[in-house]
């Protein structure tokens, strides 16, 4: 009995030890930002200019489209910029001038209510995407470490990610991973209108003082990353970042 005693409590003790072991979110956050860049360098940033391959699957595989947006943003002296696309012979586009964001198609604006809220979710959501992790910082995020897992050969911090002025009755949920050996951003899973998306950067672009992401991968999941579904791939190209001078 004092044996299975010793045993129960060593066991507690080690589950203990590996829960505080876990770094906390603030930490890896920090890594992360220094391993993509760094701060200092990030608020010197002018603007940024790419492009952006989308490709969209069908759940049996087949595409169901392929467009590439080119992409702009201003960081100073007013955040502001815009992104354009083609499609089906369409031109779309979408510029938001530090207050509001406009929708045009064929040069033709939307002005309803409805399309310039979905103009300006459709160029933060992009913009997002592409600053992570620095976002993280200047929204004020708040990252708790949940647990360190194995997936696909690579050793990663889930990290849940509360933004705490995000308003509306159902916000998404999110969790960002980490790489726990050279602290890059890996992947984002999102539960989005009840149902998760596993999102895996799955190379890198060091061309510029930046680690930004290169291809993506995006997949319909459930919680536990099991049973993944692709539903789109990513690619940026022709990255180009302006600095201001010191």
């Amino acid at each position: 009995m004092r044996k299975l005693l010793i045993i129960i409590s060593s066991l507690l003790s080690l589950q203990s030890c590996d829960k505080t072991a876990l770094p906390s979110g603030s930490e890896l956050l920090s890594k992360a930002i220094e391993a993509h860049g760094g701060m200092d360098t990030w608020q010197r940033v002018e603007a940024i200019a790419y492009k952006k391959r989308i490709v969209v699957f069908e759940a049996d595989g087949t595409i169901s489209s392929d467009v590439t947006q080119h992409i702009l943003y201003r960081h100073q002296p007013v955040f502001n910029g815009k992104m354009w696309w083609l499609s089906d012979g369409v031109m779309h586009q979408v510029v938001f001038d530090g207050q509001q964001a406009q929708s045009y198609i064929d040069s033709i604006p939307d002005n309803t209510m409805e399309g310039k809220t979905a103009a300006y979710n459709t160029f933060m959501a992009s913009y997002v995407t592409f600053a992570q992790p620095f976002k993280l910082v200047t929204d004020k995020a708040v990252l708790t470490t949940e647990q360190k897992i194995a997936h696909k050969g690579r050793s990663l911090y889930r990290v849940r990610v509360a933004f705490p002025d995000v308003e509306g009755d159902n916000p998404d949920e999110w969790w960002y991973f980490f790489d726990a050996e050279n602290h890059r951003v890996a992947a984002n899973l999102v539960l989005h209108n009840g149902r998760y998306s596993f999102i895996e950067n799955t190379a890198y672009d060091t061309k510029t003082p930046f680690v930004f992401n290169a291809t993506r991968q995006s997949s319909f999941t459930d919680s536990s990353l099991q049973n993944p579904v692709l539903r789109a791939n990513y690619q940026l190209s022709d990255i180009e970042v302006a600095l201001v001078d010191d």
